[in-house]
């Protein structure tokens, strides 16, 4: 179960950014601007914060796997 962690999270992403976005697209087409939580990937500019959040988050989940491998 935990060996396939890092694929269920990059899945869950994908399949989550890919199914909402026209979900709300249909609602209000600038929720994604107020939302850059939900697709990280496709916002071009990224903070200094978020960028030290991604490493640090990629960090504990590369220490995590290599625990469970």
């Amino acid at each position: 179960m935990h060996k396939n962690r890092r694929s269920d999270q990059k899945d869950e992403k994908t399949d989550r950014g890919e199914s909402s976005a026209p979900i709300h697209d249909d609602k209000t087409p600038q929720n994604e601007a107020h939302c850059p939580r939900q697709s990280p990937e496709r916002l071009v500019p990224v903070n200094a914060a978020d960028q030290r959040l991604r490493i640090v988050f990629t960090r504990i989940v590369n220490r995590r796997n290599s625990e469970h491998w």
